[in-house]
C-alpha cells in the first residue's frame, strides 16, 4: 500500500509540474526571452482574454438554463393527450 500511495503521489508531482502554462500560449523560453515590462503586459492580455472566456461561457449557461426552462414551461403547459 506504501507503494501504491508513494508512485501515486510522484505520478502526481510530474503530472503538475509538466503542466505549466505560460500567457498568451507562449512557451517556456519565449516566456523566459521576455521583460519584466512585457512579461507583466501578456499577463495582463491573458488576465482579460480569461475574463472573455469566462463571460461567454456564463452567458451560454444562462442561455442553455433560459432554453431548459422554455422547454420545461411549455411541457407544464402543452395540450393533453
Amino acid at each position: 500500500m506504501k507503494t501504491y500511495t508513494f508512485f501515486l503521489v510522484v505520478g502526481c508531482l510530474v503530472s503538475l509540474t509538466g503542466c505549466t502554462a505560460y500567457p498568451a500560449g507562449l512557451t517556456r523560453s519565449e516566456w523566459e526571452a521576455l521583460t519584466p515590462a512585457k512579461q507583466a503586459e501578456y499577463r495582463k492580455l491573458q488576465k482579460i482574454q480569461d475574463a472573455q472566456k469566462q463571460s461567454d461561457a456564463d452567458q451560454q449557461r444562462t442561455n442553455a438554463e433560459s432554453e431548459r426552462r422554455a422547454v420545461e414551461q411549455s411541457l407544464w403547459n402543452g395540450p393533453l393527450r
